[in-house]
Parts: C-alpha cells; sequence; structure tokens
C-alpha cells in the first residue's frame, strides 16, 4: 500500500506541475472541449521536450504526439485542470522555461505542427525529412501554422553548440556590418 500511496503522490505532484505551467500559459483548458484536449496534449509533449519530466510516453496518432496516461490525468482530475488551482509553483528556471511556449499563441494548429515535427525530428528524421513528412501528414493545417510552429519549435529541438555559435557570429558577421552601416547612412541623411 505505501508504494501505491508514494506513486498516486508523485502523479499528483506531476498533475499538479503541469496545472502551475498552463496557468503560467494563460491555458484554461475545458477538459470536454476537443481543442482544448489537443492543446493539452501537445503542451505536456513540448514541455516534455523542454526538459520536464512528467513521465508521459508518446506515441503518434492522427493529430500529433498523444500520450494516453496524460489523458486519464486529464480527465481524472478535470476540477484542478478547469480552475487552475494547485499548491505547486514554478521555479524562476521553469518559468522561464514555459514562457517559450508563449510563442505559440495556444493555437491548436501551430502547437500541433510543432510538436508532430519535433516528434519526427526525435524519431530520427532530418530536419527536412521531418518537414516533408509534416506537409505530407497533415495537409490540413495552414501554411503559416506549419510555418509558424515548426520555426517556434526548433530553437527547442537544435541547441547550437559554442563551435555552432562562432561559425555562426563569423558567417553573419558581414551582414550585421552592413546593417549597422546602413544605420549609420540613415542617421546621416536626417
Amino acid at each position: 500500500m505505501k508504494k501505491e500511496d508514494e506513486a498516486k503522490k508523485t502523479v499528483n505532484k506531476k498533475v499538479e506541475k503541469i496545472i502551475a505551467c498552463f496557468k503560467a500559459l494563460g491555458f484554461k483548458p475545458r477538459v470536454g472541449d476537443f481543442e482544448s484536449r489537443l492543446i493539452a496534449q501537445k503542451l505536456v509533449y513540448l514541455l516534455e521536450l523542454t526538459g520536464f519530466d512528467f513521465g508521459f510516453a508518446f506515441e503518434l496518432n492522427a493529430r500529433g504526439p498523444y500520450s494516453h496516461a496524460f489523458a486519464v490525468q486529464f480527465f481524472g482530475n478535470r476540477a484542478g485542470f478547469e480552475s487552475l488551482e494547485t499548491k505547486e509553483e514554478l521555479t524562476v528556471g521553469e518559468a522561464k522555461t514555459v514562457g517559450a511556449l508563449k510563442e505559440f499563441e495556444l493555437n491548436p494548429g501551430r502547437l500541433e505542427a510543432a510538436a508532430a515535427y519535433a516528434f519526427f525530428v526525435k524519431q530520427g528524421l532530418s530536419a527536412a525529412d521531418a518537414w516533408r513528412k509534416l506537409k505530407a501528414d497533415k495537409p490540413f493545417l495552414r501554411g503559416s501554422d506549419v510555418c509558424l510552429g515548426v520555426n517556434s519549435v526548433k530553437p527547442l529541438l537544435f541547441k547550437p553548440t559554442e563551435e555552432d555559435e562562432k561559425a555562426m557570429r563569423k558567417e553573419f558577421a558581414p551582414w550585421e556590418a552592413a546593417g549597422i552601416e546602413s544605420l549609420r547612412r540613415w542617421d546621416d541623411f536626417k
């Protein structure tokens, strides 16, 4: 019985943390609503991608990554999710991580595109192949949602190394210099 109680406490703590994340994002789900469930599933997947460990296994379904275990918790804790009441608080680091997901603007299409693309990359597809698969598998998503979703999730997937950053600074230096020179000429023009 003690192991069972410990497992429940762990699950409850994780659910409380998810509620705190949703609260920070301004997402107040309606558990019975399909769009809310879609957004919740994609947010939890992306939160896991950013380093949160909720312990939910995700598999691919027609609308992107889906966790049956999370769905059970979502329905089982309906009152908590719908009220966003939680004792759990985010650390400063967690709040910053969650803040990065605000870029998706709780847009279901954008979140679906981002989560599916991330899932494909995590399964070993190259960025180009993941893009092609996303476009082939989800022709119903608006092009703007696909572009914005993929562009927003890329920083979560591809962390540049110090060497990468050095190469990028070198590559972009002429562009940056040209931009600065253009601004100087504009100031002289005024």
